[in-house]
């Protein structure tokens, strides 16, 4: 009986090497398994998509997600993964122990086994069998499963402007809105300066008093990040899990579990188009700058 992913490689691998009908595989399996492969249907041709690949994986969570597999493994095998794993992983891990274990002897490992032992890790994953990014369906919000970490930040940090225009328009105080503009980065100036000249919209009840966050400048830029975790989680709702799982991995855990409160089973009437029109226009304005920078 193959497994789900076995289905689907096994679908990739018709899609790509046979060339006959499809009513043909009648003859060629049992009615079972023919029935169950006829209910998955993917149009693409990369079989490859669906074998575990040991770096992408590494490669495609945050540090925080290694850690809590990390740690569960007996002290032996420990030192044994601080020599195969990227080196941005075993700085993150070795500040999270107890004691540095300076004196681990460096060991390379062949790539055979070094595969080994990733996969080995992956397995200890309870997460349960998730769909290959290639293999996801195109949605409004595609692109940010391509975007780093770092990227995704700079998004979050930015939503938020949108939530700050109805209540920057209404400054009249001059000293107030400078001591705005010292508490965000020149980034979300510019960004601020942009939806000011537009007819922005801002989702019910995200606006918060500037009066009051001012009085704290840390307390106002973590608010400001809350509420862009906020509206991401608006904007994601509705979408399956498999593509919220890529997602939430590319953030640390901390944040990932607070996005999590705010994503719907279903996308909310307006408001998810409203965020994710305004995630898209964010990501125009980032590849804007960077292309003015590289020129």
């Amino acid at each position: 009986m193959l497994t789900n992913s076995g289905l689907v490689f096994f679908r990739l691998l018709i899609n790509t090497y046979f060339s006959g009908k499809l009513d043909a595989l009648s003859t060629l399996l049992p009615k079972e398994e023919y029935d169950r492969s006829a209910t998955v249907q993917y149009p693409h041709k990369n079989p490859l998509a669906v074998l575990f690949q040991p770096d992408k994986w590494v490669q495609g969570s945050d540090c925080s997600w290694m850690e809590v597999l990390f740690f569960q493994l007996p002290a032996s095998l420990q030192s044994v993964y601080l020599n195969i794993f990227p080196e941005e992983i075993v700085n993150h891990l070795r500040s999270k122990m107890e004691s540095s274990p300076t004196d681990t002897q460096q060991v390379t490992y062949t790539e055979p086994v070094r595969e080994f032992l990733l996969g080995f890790l992956h397995s200890q994953n309870q997460d349960e069998e998730i769909t290959p990014k290639e293999l996801l369906p195109e949605v409004e919000l595609s692109c940010l499963l391509e975007m780093t970490r770092a990227e995704l930040l700079e998004i979050i940090d930015l939503l938020a402007i949108h939530d700050l225009v109805d209540e920057v328009r209404h400054i009249v105080d001059k000293r107030t809105l400078q001591a705005l503009l010292q508490l965000l980065t020149s980034q979300q100036q510019n960004y601020l300066r942009i939806c000011l000249r537009q007819k922005a919209k801002t989702l019910p009840g995200s606006s918060k008093q500037i009066h009051e966050l001012l009085k704290d400048g840390k307390k106002f830029s973590s608010q400001l990040h809350k509420q862009g975790l906020q509206k991401l989680g608006v904007a994601l709702s509705g979408y399956n899990q498999d593509f919220l799982w890529y997602i939430t991995h590319r953030l640390d855990m901390q944040r990932a579990k607070f996005l999590q409160q705010y994503i719907r089973p279903e996308a909310l009437p307006s408001a998810t188009r409203l965020a994710q029109l305004q995630v898209l226009h964010i990501i125009q304005f980032l590849k804007t700058i960077k292309a003015a920078s590289s020129e």
